[in-house]
């Protein structure tokens, strides 16, 4: 078999892989936890009510703020203002969430899911392909940069994850291209401005990465000043605009209803449980630790190579890092993993991938494929809820069941298992071994209820009845 037909193989095998999960695993509800419904509740309210207050919405979220004394979603507006163009698609062909409410439901988040990974994969392999990679192992690894980490498990679902992955990965490519030009530098500070939009974080500490590959790459001072003027226009100024237009103020909502507690956090801890814990980055996706393999990181071999570009986006993620574990202290919320680095995971997921094969050893190649295994298998988990319920730090209620549920991995796995055989090895062990029988069925109603799984609460309370009742 030729290399080129090894390569289309990869990429059918890769294409079923995807249109199937998406097909059999897209939910026809949202969440209640909040981040779907609050961007749902808009997003109806702006097509089907023609405002952008949610009190009228068919959508009830607890993640909104007040305004001129009316409720509105506490989302940064762009996306959600972009996700309105696609229910304004639906509704011209005749779905709405008021007449099919579980086909729309479905269309959207397969059609917002399908877009994303479609994005990720193309430019995952582009990059690759930019890094000198093989076209077969090139389109393994940008389908495993989706398939072996958690953007694979958000896929399923309404989230600013996605988008901002692909906004990273067209970042890194357009670096990677060749010498800054006035336009590259300008285009890149666009990006920066629409990251700014969509995660306030990210937008934050990808900016300064920007300037930072300038530099390396020895770039004029007038390249900087125009990456400089369009990430203010396309990023911190649209936010106050979109937000002005949604709400009435050019500040975000978010900022009063969200308040983590910062002061009696052990940062250690909530360092180590974030990284390698129970809601651990590189425990569901151990491959990111082959990034040590490109170690050391040298300022650059020569400018117009692809090395500044990536240590320049490599130093914005670590710079991301460290501002989500200062800046955090609720692990995400109910949420599988810890959901705030979802967007970094497929770039980093990439440069790991390239610094193994550059080292070219079979042993080190060979353990980063078991790692790659172990990253399907969390992600696949993750695809039965992406929010699911669970520990959420110091915003979880003392005394709640979900102070001892921390592992979202084997709390979603338990779900996943009792609700398709109650009395299977796995769900007994989970049931009376792991977690306790008390514990287990209290946090699988409230999952359930959650999901908005009617059967699977029916069954619960049911089941909690008759077991709190004998002695």
């Amino acid at each position: 078999m030729t290399d080129n037909r090894i390569t289309y193989l990869a990429a059918i095998c890769g294409f079923l892989i995807l249109f199937a999960t998406a097909l059999s695993g897209t939910r026809t509800d949202f969440n209640m936890t909040g981040v779907e419904t609050s961007r749902m509740a808009a997003v109806q309210a702006m097509i089907d009510h023609g405002e952008t207050s949610i009190d009228n919405s068919c959508f009830r979220t607890v993640d909104k703020g007040t305004a001129n004394g009316r409720y509105y979603s506490d989302k940064p507006p762009l996306l959600t203002f972009g996700m309105a163009g696609l229910y304004a698609v639906l509704r011209g062909a005749g779905l709405s969430f008021e007449n099919h409410y579980a086909l729309t439901v479905y269309l959207f988040n397969l059609c917002n899911g399908l877009f994303y990974n479609l994005w990720i994969v193309g430019l995952a392999w582009l990059l690759m392909r930019r890094r000198h990679c093989p076209p077969t192992l090139a389109v393994i690894l940008a389908f495993l940069s989706l398939f072996s980490t958690l953007a694979w498990s958000y896929s399923v679902s309404i989230s600013n994850h996605l988008p901002a992955a692909v906004i990273l990965l067209g970042l890194a490519l357009l670096l990677e291209q060749r010498l800054p030009a006035a336009n590259r530098a300008a285009a890149a500070g666009l990006l920066t401005g629409v990251l700014f939009n969509l995660e306030l974080v990210l937008g934050v500490a990808f900016f300064p990465a920007v300037l930072l590959w300038l530099w390396l790459c020895r770039s004029d001072r007038r390249n900087m000043l125009r990456a400089a003027t369009v990430f203010l226009l396309a990023g911190p100024l649209l936010f106050a605009g979109t937000n002005f237009i949604h709400h009435g103020s050019p500040l975000p909502l978010y900022l009063s209803t969200h308040h983590p507690d910062l002061t009696g956090k052990n940062y250690f801890s909530y360092a180590f449980h974030v990284l390698f814990g129970f809601e651990g980055f590189f425990l569901y996706t151990p491959a990111l630790l082959f990034l040590a393999a490109a170690l050391p990181f040298r300022r650059s071999d020569a400018p117009h190579t692809p090395e500044p570009a990536r240590n320049a986006m490599l130093a914005g993620s670590a710079l991301a890092l460290l501002i989500y574990l200062a800046g955090t202290s609720d692990f995400g919320g109910w949420c599988y993993g810890f959901r705030f680095l979802v967007p970094l995971a497929p770039l980093l997921f990439l440069y790991a991938a390239d610094a193994v094969r550059q080292r070219r050893k079979r042993w080190l190649a060979v353990l980063f494929a078991v790692a790659c295994g172990w990253g399907m298998v969390t992600a696949a988990v993750g695809l039965y809820d992406p929010w699911c319920a669970g520990y959420e730090g110091s915003s979880s209620t003392p005394g709640s069941v979900h102070q001892r549920v921390r592992n979202s991995f084997c709390a979603n796995l338990f779900a996943w298992s009792f609700e398709r055989d109650p009395e299977s090895p796995v769900s007994r062990f989970f049931y009376y071994r792991f977690y306790g029988a008390e514990t287990a069925r209290h946090y699988l109603f409230n999952t359930y209820e959650n999901s908005k799984n009617i059967e699977m609460m029916r069954y619960m309370l049911h089941r909690i009845r008759q077991e709190e009742s004998q002695p």
